[in-house]
């Protein structure tokens, strides 16, 4: 089925074929399946026309977002910049507004100039500034969610695509009664400034700002803007500089030059008689495809004159042609169809490139109009260039901000003849001019003196351009003046000034970055990945964000030296001071991240527990070891990541922080007494004085605790003065009865006596009964859930209150639409809203539900691929995308099967990402590939705390590796080898296994699952009286949970449901019920349910769900065909319908 938007009142009893017929509209398949790509040909103009009429053509370049969607108001902007000869300096200051009383995570995006590289990202945490640290882009991940499990302040910032980047930010404070709650972040970028790129800072499409206070300075008069209430009509530009500049630190220089007016080497061009034009359609070019179409008239004009013809497509993940004729007929009809086309879809910029080589005459001129970035298809340098490669000329011409620069000039340098990269500034009758202008194809780039310069070469030139060189000469040899030649023209002198050395340095290990990764596809395989660790490093040592590394705010200096963060790599930190671009010096010396060995903590958690770095060692320091297991007192759930602090009396303090199973262990403690601490969201504890005996393991909390009666906040709940009690070393362990504790408790450390009654304890629990415990807070999802699990009925039980809605707002206004079956309307609505809201994902899943119930599959996927196209670093919203894509067959499996691949490289950590990607190898016919995924996500999940990642991946193997043998009898024996050393067997009885997954960390759904015997299987009570049930129950996020239900289904139709039990800061729950039905004989079955789900406390049905009938022998590519397989439309329950 599709997002469940429909609520089934009535009891799912008796028959499949009953069930199938009693259930409504959403259970049937639609009577066509239109392949139009165009939302216009859905008969929705007019609701698009009054969409277009209320919308500027405008985007944000700032925005912060809530998981909801919601924009927070942007209440202060204080930008700071200064030029230093070819270089600048940009320190923005920021203040959000949340009116919620409650705290959230949002999403912050910021899109810079072109080649602009982020230096700084700090967040005010308790009043002060926290400067961000650049780590490793996975790791940073992993710790980022570590954190926000834990209810702390993380915020992680990451290069996206082009020159957009994007942060997670975590916590935004809550409104109280009298002031909104706030987000203060400072963000700070270096870039380069030509005649071609002037410093532009880009401020229209904002919102009103409250305060608005921008100076730059360093180029002439400052450039000074100062607002009240204002909404920014326009960006701050500079006019560019001319001519020839240098600047200089140490024994580097960086050079601003033009290419010569002549040289060796240059191509010859003429005016293309003919010319194919190609338009970028994807979703990210939404808020400037009217700039887009407009570009192709003037062009098309400019080009008329010269008696040529030209063809137009528009391509996204699917290319669609709209003309074909002389230039002089391109007229308003044809830009009406091209808006009508509308930005939607991921951008396939391979396939755009494939389809304009396609001929049978001489190789053909292209100008592609669009930001070259490519979010489906090749994405890679190579892949593009390839594609390239079979074009006369390729040029480009990117309208709007948010573009890959970079990506441009390289991939309009792969075709037979280079091309350029055109200016959207530019006149059109210059566009024509360049058009018709030579292109140097090779000119060597010789600095006298120096023993490196990047670029070596210029690959992409005509006469005039900028060129911005950077050079490195031996130590204390750099001159005064630098002499450059740029192929076989004359030399230029050009004088150095100096500068900070920081922002000279940036820039130099910017190009290194830059040439070793230009680099990276010719070098050996064998060596590659140690070149990939070489280009970490060097982005680490220089703060340079991008593909290999991420800004982390963490909370304290404890965090981070828990992690093995080193603060001191922030002695290179820039900022606009009263006399231009200053040095902050925070640290002597020159530091670097350590590597990651033995002695830092894994974000990850594991058996080989992480460590701080150990004091010495000897007969004169006799050390011995502390460790203990952290555990939730009510929910009985192991407290991952929380913060451990052991301080000898006579050695150092140790840091480390407890594993996914709650475990924590510090070696080479300092003998004698010890104290030791534990930090937790806002709960801070600290343990009475222990005795480190010397060569021996001291165990803390070998009895449960009792707590203070003293709540402490949830993640979404006022925090209060928390209390934590903890066992003395050596008490009895005991399964009930009083306790009573001498701990010190409390974010005050105060000494309190604790004295309270232990909950029941299953004694056969001993990793519970030998634990110490956390107390949760009252009205916090574990406090509920731990209370309906323990506490007794009582006598005379009130009727609870219906739970809320599961949606609201626009999308609620969709859903009610197709619950009346007026897919047209709900078509109309969801339109309407996306053309107002383009970057809005409840807003795309809306029009990808109204498009498959109304019919247009191939829309429908284009709406998906959207979500593909704005999050395409995102493994969570690849994933999203990628299961709903996977129910419209033929119109969407391949591209949900690359997303799921792009998620699994994105988070290889994701066990549960990829099991999904491992199903959908499956469903393409590649079982031997669903294996290996699945082998390398059983080692991934090695680490989970009570092996429930491992127990699920091993009945996935078994369950592909019987489809596999199926397929190729002959391959039995490899196939066995293959999943023998995970434990796995070939699966040879039938059952069904139905997953719920979702896309949201620290956040709680659950899975419900009801037989027709009235038999419910959930949290509370996990198994089912007529067999089979829950596995495992994840408050933490993502999951997965997981029923098992024996057999052929005989107590079924099942009804199948999820609530969101807790949603914390994550905002609207987002995922999919995932059901695999298998007979034992290799045969498989399965579909995807995805869910929307809003409220918290609500449920969303997920449908019936009867044995199906196997209708093909395709490894993993059956879907059910009974009667009772029906469809089940967006938010209605059901299952798949048969595939196209």
């Amino acid at each position: 089925m599709r997002t469940p938007l429909v609520l089934v009142a009535a009891a799912i009893v008796g028959t499949a074929t009953a069930c199938s017929t009693s259930q409504g509209w959403y259970l049937h398949a639609p009577a066509r399946a239109d392949l139009r790509t165009s939302l216009s040909a859905t008969g929705v103009d007019a609701a698009l026309a009054a969409a277009r009429a209320t919308r500027a053509e405008r985007g944000s370049p700032i925005t912060l977002t809530s998981g909801e969607g919601h924009e927070l108001a942007l209440a202060r902007l204080h930008a700071r910049a200064h030029l230093e000869g070819p270089l600048a300096l940009t320190e923005l200051r920021l203040t959000f507004h949340n009116d919620e009383a409650r705290v959230r995570e949002g999403r912050f995006t910021v899109t810079l100039p072109d080649g602009a590289s982020v230096s700084r990202w700090a967040m005010r945490v308790g009043g002060a500034w926290t400067e961000g640290e650049v780590v490793p882009r996975l790791r940073a991940r992993q710790i980022y969610e570590v954190f926000l499990a834990r209810g702390v302040d993380p915020a992680l910032l990451e290069h996206d695509v082009g020159s957009q980047f994007s942060a997670r930010v975590f916590p935004i404070a809550a409104a109280t009664a009298d002031r909104p709650g706030e987000c203060e972040l400072i963000l700070s970028y270096t870039q380069v400034v030509t005649a071609a790129a002037p410093y532009h800072l880009p401020l229209r499409g904002l919102p009103i700002i409250g305060d608005v206070d921008v100076a730059v300075t360093g180029a002439g008069p400052a450039q000074v803007v100062r607002a009240r209430d204002w909404r920014p009509d326009h960006d701050l530009v500079l006019p560019g500089p001319v001519g020839p500049d240098a600047v200089g630190a140490g024994d580097l220089v960086v050079v601003r030059l033009d290419a010569p007016a002549a040289g060796p080497g240059l191509a010859t061009a003429a005016p293309p008689p003919h010319l194919r034009i190609l338009v970028d359609a994807s979703a990210s070019r939404a808020l400037v495809f009217a700039r887009q179409a407009d570009a192709v008239m003037a062009l098309a004009a400019a080009l008329a004159g010269h008696g040529g013809t030209v063809e137009i497509a528009a391509f996204d993940q699917r290319v669609t042609p709209l003309y074909a004729g002389p230039a002089a007929g391109v007229d308003d009809r044809v830009r009406a169809r091209l808006v009508d086309h509308g930005a939607l879809g991921a951008g396939d910029l391979e396939r755009a490139l494939r389809w304009a080589g396609r001929t049978a005459g001489a190789p053909p001129r292209v100008v592609l109009i669009g930001d070259g970035v490519a979010t489906a298809g090749a994405r890679a340098p190579a892949g593009l260039a390839a594609a390239a490669a079979a074009l006369g000329r390729l040029d480009a011409l990117p309208v709007g901000h948010g573009g890959d620069g970079a990506a441009l000039r390289r991939l309009v340098a792969a075709g037979q003849a280079p091309g350029v990269v055109l200016g959207a500034d530019e006149a059109a009758a210059r566009w024509a001019e360049r058009l018709a202008t030579a292109v140097a194809t090779a000119q060597t780039v010789a600095v006298a003196g120096a023993e490196v310069v990047w670029p070596s070469e210029l690959v992409a030139t005509q006469p005039g351009d900028p060129v911005v060189l950077v050079a490195r000469w031996p130590r204390g040899q750099r001159p005064g003046a630098v002499e450059v030649r740029l192929g076989g023209a004359a030399p230029v002198l050009v004088p150095v000034r100096p500068v900070a050395p920081a922002l000279v340095t940036r820039q130099a290990a910017q190009a290194e970055l830059d040439a070793r990764r230009r680099a990276l596809p010719s070098v050996p395989a064998a060596q590659r990945a140690a070149a990939e660790l070489e280009l970490v490093g060097l982005a680490v040592r220089h703060r340079l964000i991008g593909p290999e590394a991420s800004l982390l705010v963490l909370e304290s200096e404890r965090d981070y030296r828990a992690f093995c963060l080193d603060r001191h790599a922030l002695a290179d930190v820039l900022v606009v001071g009263a006399h231009g671009v200053e040095q902050v010096d925070r640290s002597p010396g020159v530091t670097v991240l350590p590597e990651l060995d033995g002695t830092c903590l894994q974000a990850s958690g594991g058996d080989d527990e992480a460590r701080a770095p150990a004091p010495p060692r000897g007969p004169d320091h006799p050390t011995g070891s502390v460790d203990g297991v952290l555990i939730d007192r009510t929910s009985g759930d192991p407290l991952a990541g929380a913060t451990v602090v052991v301080t000898p009396s006579a050695g150092p303090e140790l840091v480390t922080i407890s594993d996914e199973a709650g475990r924590w262990r510090v070696d080479d403690v300092a003998a004698g007494r010890a104290i030791v601490q534990v930090y937790y969201t806002d709960l801070q504890v600290r343990l009475g004085p222990v005795v480190v005996r010397a060569g021996a393991v001291t165990s803390i909390g070998t009895g449960p605790s009792a707590a203070s009666a003293r709540p402490r906040g949830g993640l979404d709940e006022p925090a209060v003065d928390p209390g934590l009690g903890l066992a003395p070393a050596g008490a009895s362990p005991t399964t009930a009865g009083a306790v009573a504790i001498d701990a010190s408790a409390g974010t005050a450390g105060e000494s309190i006596a604790i004295a309270a009654r232990a909950p029941s304890i299953d004694p056969t629990r001993s990793e519970l009964a030998r634990s110490p415990w956390l107390d949760a807070a009252p009205g916090s999802r574990h406090y509920r859930r731990a209370a309906e699990a323990h506490l007794p009925a009582p006598c005379c039980e009130r009727a609870a209150p219906p739970p809320p809605p599961p949606h609201h707002g626009p999308f609620a206004a969709v859903v009610r639409a197709l619950r009346r079956g007026d897919a047209a309307a709900a078509l109309a609505l969801a339109a309407r809203w996306r053309q107002g809201a383009p970057t809005d994902v409840l807003a795309l899943l809306a029009l990808a539900e109204a498009l498959e119930v109304g019919g247009y599959p191939a829309l429908a996927a284009r709406a998906l691929g959207s979500i593909i196209d704005l999050y395409p670093t995102s493994a969570e919203r690849l994933r999203l995308a990628a299961e709903r894509l996977d129910r419209l067959g033929a119109a969407g499996q391949a591209l949900a099967l690359e997303a799921l691949t792009r998620a699994a490289a994105e988070r290889p950590d994701h066990v549960g990402g990829r099991r999904l990607l491992a199903y959908a190898q499956l469903r393409a016919g590649d079982a031997e590939a669903a294996l290996a995924t699945l082998v390398a996500a059983f080692v991934q999940a090695r680490d989970d705390h009570d092996g429930m990642q491992q127990r699920l991946v091993r009945a996935d193997l078994a369950i592909v590796a019987a489809a596999a043998v199926r397929a190729a009898p002959s391959r039995r024996a490899a196939v066995l080898a293959l999943i023998g050393p995970t434990g796995a067997t070939l699966a040879t009885t039938p059952e069904q296994r139905v997953t719920l997954n979702w896309e949201s960390e620290a956040s709680d759904l659950d899975l419900h699952v009801l037989d027709r015997h009235g038999g419910h299987a959930w949290y509370q009570a996990p198994a089912l009286a007529s067999g089979g049930g829950l596995l495992g129950d994840d408050t933490s996020g993502l999951g997965p949970e997981q029923v098992v239900l024996p057999g052929v289904g005989a107590a079924g139709p099942y009804r199948l449901r999820a609530q969101y039990f807790g949603r914390g800061a994550m905002g609207t729950g987002l995922g999919t019920l995932h059901v695999v039905s298998h007979d034992g004989a290799g045969r498989v079955v399965q579909e995807h349910r995805p869910l929307v789900i809003m409220a918290e406390g609500a449920f969303v049905e997920l449908g019936a769900l009867a044995w199906p009938v196997f209708g093909d022998d395709r490894p993993g590519g059956a879907r059910p065909v009974s009667a009772a397989a029906g469809r089940a439309g967006p938010g209605g329950p059901g299952t798949a319908r048969s595939a196209p």
